[in-house]
């Protein structure tokens, strides 16, 4: 229970500081870093089903691809260390496909994605200060082409 309930605080408190944010400011990233971690996009504890909330930062989300339709990217999905390798993996991959889907059901072309689960094995090397957690439990697009 205590497990849960850490979980849900932290998913609360990541949806709640990605409010500021938005497509201009994920573009801004992509073109700084090549690179964007989408702050707010949760999933039910070692489920691949997508918290309440996620859908507005996916929605922004599916709206910078819209601007941008010569970016394509792989949707990385992070776990943290606290189950198997091998598990943690399977989860974080089957994470990854669960935003494909998303983002491809509502219009994006699916030749631009690629999912990929990395599971615990690429930690930042260093946590974001809003959120230390997201180090290891995170949603990252990496941008794959050049314009």
């Amino acid at each position: 229970m205590l497990t849960w309930l850490v979980h849900a605080v932290l998913a609360t408190t990541i949806a709640v500081s990605w409010q500021s944010a938005d497509r201009t400011a994920m573009t801004a990233e992509v073109v700084r870093t090549g690179s964007v971690i989408l702050e707010g996009v949760t999933f039910e504890l070692d489920r691949a089903v997508l918290m309440r909330g996620s859908d507005r930062v996916l929605e922004e989300l599916r709206a910078m691809l819209l601007e941008h339709t010569e970016w394509a990217f792989e949707v990385q999905v992070h776990t943290d260390e606290s189950s198997d390798p091998e598990q943690a993996r399977a989860l974080s991959a089957a994470r990854a496909d669960t935003v494909v889907g998303w983002l491809t059901s509502r219009g994006i072309a699916r030749a631009r994605l690629v999912g990929k689960g990395y599971g615990s094995s690429r930690p930042l090397p260093a946590a974001p200060a809003a959120d230390p957690g997201l180090q290891h439990r995170r949603v990252e697009l990496r941008k794959l082409n050049e314009e």
